[in-house]
């Protein structure tokens, strides 16, 4: 069999892109990643990535020292050819990266940076397929603004194959107009390769932290649910709050929580990122974790926490639902919600419950995002 080539077009700061490449790093593919939007710095993930993988590259190169610079160039020239020549610099590589190599499949991986770029450049190239992931905000959040719907249904009809974090987004891709191949659901998460035990994790009735995400100012409302946050502090003396993904919009909020509470509330910003084990060794101490959000798919952050023995709330702008609906547990809030306090409380309250919920969790969880369950789908997804 042929090796496909890919021209994987992504968010190259996003560890959602590192997750995704990471799938298929020992796959007979060959991938070249294309950012999506203007960069700075690469994620850490893929310079590692690139570093180890012959068959992946960022825009054909590998070298990092030439790579860690890249983003400062890039930067310059969005600039330079949006003041100069008034022409989108980003439209004018992808054009030439297509024009001069060849792909089995271009890859948008998100609609609004990727998407959106990948439908215009495509116009000219009819007889290449384009692949869309679908991240849980795409359709679901913008899909009753004016200046997004147009360029929904253009993409949508464009879009040859399309995979998305839920059921709910395949319904509304059919709504925009597209009618090609729904391909599976791949998992924002790394597939588990040993099963997670209960017995060896730290005992939900010993954790004394409640794990926050932040989302940005467009997603997320964090200041509605602070208040009932302090609310918990206030009640339960024993019991910290961690926040991350800090937008920056939401910093001073929280350091002003953190002046009255100093040695109980901490946050990591957006800018502060840490490691992937780092981040789980966060869940595994978390008694709660908390995603408040106006839109979201199916979170990567609700599926860790369960994976790691923490209990999730979540807003029910998302499609937590669906693992609910087939055997996970969860606890749902709408936007606005004043139940949050007393969602906190019941948990609290009633231990012995919750820690045989979250045990059925890790076992819903190593069943269903198993090596083994999800290497099948994964192989197959490019063939």
């Amino acid at each position: 069999m042929t090796m496909k080539k890919i021209l994987l077009v992504c968010m190259v700061d996003s560890i959602h892109s590192v997750r995704w490449i990471e799938h298929f790093k020992e796959k007979d593919v060959e991938i070249t990643v294309f950012p999506s939007r203007k960069f700075r710095h690469m994620h850490e993930g893929i310079y590692s990535i690139l570093a180890k993988n012959p068959r992946i590259t960022f825009l054909g190169i590998r070298k990092n020292g030439l790579l860690r610079f890249f983003g400062y160039i890039d930067f310059f020239m969005n600039k330079l050819f949006s003041f100069c020549f008034k022409k989108n610099f980003r439209e004018i590589l992808l054009n030439y990266k297509i024009r001069t190599s060849h792909f089995d499949y271009v890859h948008a991986l998100e609609s609004q940076s990727a998407g959106y770029l990948c439908s215009k450049v495509l116009r000219n190239y009819t007889s290449i397929p384009l692949v869309l992931n679908c991240w849980g905000s795409d359709i679901y959040f913008y899909k009753n603004q004016v200046d997004h719907r147009l360029q929904l249904k253009n993409l949508l009809n464009r879009v040859n194959y399309f995979s998305a974090d839920c059921k709910r987004d395949y319904l509304l891709a059919n709504e925009f107009g597209f009618d090609g191949i729904q391909l599976p659901i791949i998992p924002s998460i790394e597939p588990i390769q040993t099963p997670i035990k209960y017995e060896d994790l730290i005992q939900l009735e010993k954790r004394e932290l409640i794990l926050i995400k932040g989302y940005g100012a467009q997603f997320g409302d964090l200041g509605a649910i602070l208040p009932q946050l302090e609310r918990i502090l206030i009640s339960y003396d024993w019991i910290n709050l961690q926040f991350y993904s800090l937008d920056k919009e939401y910093i001073n909020i929280v350091k002003l929580l953190m002046s009255k509470y100093p040695a109980r509330v901490s946050f990591l910003s957006n800018k502060n990122r840490i490691s992937n084990l780092e981040m789980q060794k966060l869940f595994s101490k978390a008694l709660i974790h908390i995603g408040y959000s106006k839109s979201d798919g199916l979170p990567a952050a609700a599926i860790e926490s369960m994976k790691w023995g923490a209990y999730p709330i979540q807003t029910n702008t998302s499609c937590v639902e669906e693992l609910i609906l087939d055997g996970a547990n969860a606890t749902l809030i709408p936007l606005g919600t004043q139940n949050l306090g007393n969602e906190i409380d019941a948990i609290i309250n009633n231990l012995p419950t919750y820690k045989d919920l979250v045990k059925k969790n890790i076992e819903f969880v190593n069943q269903r995002y198993s090596f083994v369950s999800l290497e099948k789908q994964i192989s197959a997804f490019y063939n």
